[in-house]
């Protein structure tokens, strides 16, 4: 059976007081047995006397000590089991809409830390897209360049015919911003294009438009990863490597912008 430490407290507490009282109640006749003195008798009475409370004070404070430990031990233990809760899982894939999708894509990339690394390969500038979200994380992204200049941004966007302008005016946002890296995919009319993804930090990874479905209805995917990310990262980056910068932290190619 658990004794609480409190009740252990108690019980000494009281056992010296009946000690202390039993003591005084004996005490003159012994003294008198072993023929002390007065003097003598006085003495040892207040001698005796803080001997028995110390060594009542001695346990109070032990079995104080005791409890307190007992409860750093249990807070510790609730904070280490919030925290566990908290932690979020290694791998979580959520599956989005193309609306949800931007709004999630959008609420990252205000919150992102180190770097970004984004592509677009609509056939269409995102001015033209029927999506709300989609038109709103394109026209707010040169002011995330400016904002978070410490982060560092590559773009991989798509050359047609209806995305030339855009292009340009994206490269003129980007001129001045050494944070900044454009590069230009062509894509020959009838081909698929490359997974477009887009990661954040290392560990979120952003892959839009799996497949063609209904408005509301999932079509992209969020991915929680650090084991994974990296892997994505890997894929993004050989694409970079193979295609034209038209910007260069923050210098703009001249000739290939003229060439658009």
């Amino acid at each position: 059976m658990d004794v609480h430490p409190r009740s252990v407290v108690a019980w000494l507490t009281i056992a010296g007081v009946v000690v202390i009282v039993a003591v005084h109640a004996f005490w003159t006749p012994l003294l008198r047995l072993l023929h002390v003195t007065e003097n003598q008798a006085a003495h040892l009475d207040s001698t005796l006397t803080a001997f028995v409370v110390l060594v009542v004070i001695n346990l109070v404070f032990h079995f104080n000590s005791i409890q307190a430990e007992s409860t750093v031990s249990t807070v510790k233990a609730a904070a280490e089991a919030l925290s566990s809760r908290l932690t979020p899982p290694e791998n979580v894939i959520t599956s989005l809409s193309s609306d949800r999708f931007y709004s999630r894509l959008l609420e990252s990339l205000q919150a992102a830390r180190h770097r970004v690394n984004l592509c677009c390969f609509s056939e269409k500038p995102p001015s033209g897209s029927p999506t709300p979200g989609k038109r709103l994380v394109f026209e707010l992204l040169p002011q995330l360049w400016r904002q978070h200049h410490g982060i560092r941004h590559r773009m991989v966007v798509r050359l047609t015919a209806d995305t030339a302008d855009w292009i340009r005016t994206l490269a003129l946002a980007a001129e001045g911003s050494p944070n900044v890296s454009i590069g230009i995919l062509r894509i020959p009319q009838g081909e698929l294009n490359p997974l477009s993804i887009q990661i954040l930090d290392h560990t979120l990874v952003f892959i839009d438009h799996l497949a063609t479905r209904s408005p509301g209805e999932p079509r992209d995917l969020e991915l929680h990863s650090a084991t994974l990310a990296p892997v994505f990262d890997d894929h993004y980056m050989r694409l970079w490597d193979t295609v034209p910068k038209l910007v260069s932290h923050g210098v703009v190619d001249r000739s290939t912008l003229d060439a658009l």
